[in-house]
């Protein structure tokens, strides 16, 4: 049996070559890639940088599969590529605990609701660039910087909150690094 679901497998991966088409996926998440990188459709993770790159739709199965990866301590770096849309980020780095940097400011976040714990307990993290983003769909905010301890600065001026957005709920607790002066100009507020 094994040997005709392998011979299957074999046969559908060479038409899909022949053909041009992309071979078919078996099993799902981060796959193995020549060169210690995993990739889908929306990510890649390159094992040896430790640079997971962001791309196209980031929905609620992607972030699922982000979240739960296995290995996700591994991960250094992450960087929006042109073109990425996120459109669910609860969670969505939560415990990227050896995480330093994010660059996400060329991410489309503008149908996104909820952003809560979205870089919960990042502890490591120490750039963050959010840089250009529309938050005037948020509806949750709790949370979404908790425990983000070694973050030093943090630009929200194109953050908008609008009447109903749940914010306040632990925003910044345990961001104990944190020396940015926010002031009344930390994000527009519309209520």
């Amino acid at each position: 049996m094994k040997k005709i679901i392998k011979r299957a497998a074999a046969l559908a991966i060479a038409a899909a070559l022949t053909t041009g088409a992309a071979p078919p996926r078996f099993g799902g998440g981060f796959l193995q890639k020549p060169a210690n990188v995993y990739a889908s459709d929306a990510y890649t993770f390159d094992e040896s940088t430790g640079v997971l790159s962001l791309k196209g739709l980031i929905n609620l199965n992607v972030r699922s599969e982000i979240l739960n990866y296995k290995d996700k301590s591994k991960v250094k770096k992450v960087v929006a590529e042109e073109g990425t849309k996120i459109t669910q980020g609860s969670f969505l780095f939560d415990s990227f605990v050896n995480c330093t940097e994010m660059d996400l400011s060329k991410a489309d976040v503008s149908s996104c609701e909820r952003f809560g714990a979205m870089f919960n307990n990042c502890t490591s993290l120490k750039k963050l660039d959010l840089l250009g983003w529309d938050t005037g769909s948020a509806v949750n905010m709790q949370q979404m910087f908790d425990s983000c301890k070694s973050l030093e600065e943090l630009d929200l001026s194109s953050f908008t909150i609008k009447s109903g957005t749940d914010f306040q709920s632990a925003m910044f607790y345990g961001c104990s690094s944190l020396k940015t002066n926010f002031g009344k100009r930390m994000f527009r507020i519309d209520f």
